[in-house]
C-alpha cells in the first residue's frame, strides 16, 4: 500500500491478493502449487526435455512444414513454437500446413504426448496435494469438535459414560476458558 501511494500505481492491484492470508481455501489453493514444487520442477524438466526432442525432431525433418519458414530456421526458434503450440488447441500443428503421412503422426504423438499426458500429469499432481490439503483441514476441524483439547480424549469416549458427557466434560471439567483465566491470571502475578 505504501508502495502504491508514495512510489507508483502499479503496486495497487497486489492488494487484492491479501485474500490469500484471509481465507484457508485459497491459501489451500496456492499451497497445492507450492508444497509439490519439486515434483512440479522435474515434471516442467521433463517437459522441456520432451519439447527439445520432439522441435529438433521437426527441424531436422519438417522445417518447409511450417506456414512461416522463418519459424524453424534455427533450433531455437523451433523449440520456442513448440512451445507456442502447447498453448493452442491443435498442437504445433496450427503453425504448420497440413499434411497426412509420418509428420501426421508426429503431430498427433505430440499432441497425446504433451498435452494430454504431460498437462494432466502437472495437473493431477496439483489436485493431489489440494485434496491432502482439503482432507488435513477436515481432520483438524474433526479434531477441534470432536475432542478435548486439554486432555485429547475423543467425545465418544464420554458420550458412552453418559448423554451429552463431552458436553459436561469440555464445561465442567476441562472448559477452555477457565485454562485461558488461569494463564491470564499466572500473566498477571508480580514476578516476585
Amino acid at each position: 500500500a505504501l508502495l502504491g501511494a508514495l512510489h507508483e500505481d502499479y503496486w495497487l492491484p497486489w492488494l487484492v491478493l491479501d485474500i490469500v492470508v484471509k481465507n484457508s481455501t485459497t491459501r489451500d489453493v496456492l499451497y497445492a502449487v507450492y508444497f509439490p514444487r519439486v515434483q512440479l520442477g522435474m515434471t516442467a524438466l521433463l517437459g522441456l526435455f520432451v519439447f527439445y526432442i520432439f522441435s529438433f525432431f521437426a527441424f531436422q525433418n519438417y522445417r518447409e512444414d511450417f506456414n512461416d519458414y522463418d519459424d524453424c530456421i534455427t533450433l531455437w526458434n523451433c523449440l520456442k513454437i513448440f512451445f507456442k503450440g502447447m498453448a493452442t488447441n491443435g498442437g504445433v500443428a496450427d503453425f504448420m500446413n497440413f499434411s497426412i503421412g509420418f509428420r501426421f503422426v508426429s503431430d498427433v504423438i505430440y499432441y497425446v504426448v504433451i498435452i494430454v499426458v504431460l498437462m494432466n500429469i502437472v495437473f493431477g499432481i496439483i489436485i493431489d496435494t489440494f485434496g491432502a490439503l482439503r482432507s488435513a483441514k477436515e481432520e483438524r476441524l474433526k479434531d477441534t469438535v470432536s475432542k478435548c483439547f486439554v486432555c485429547g480424549i475423543d467425545d465418544i469416549q464420554f458420550d458412552r459414560l453418559e448423554a451429552d458427557g463431552f458436553k459436561r466434560h469440555i464445561v465442567q471439567d476441562h472448559n477452555m476458558w477457565n485454562y485461558f483465566y488461569y494463564i491470564v491470571f499466572i500473566w498477571e502475578q508480580d514476578k516476585d
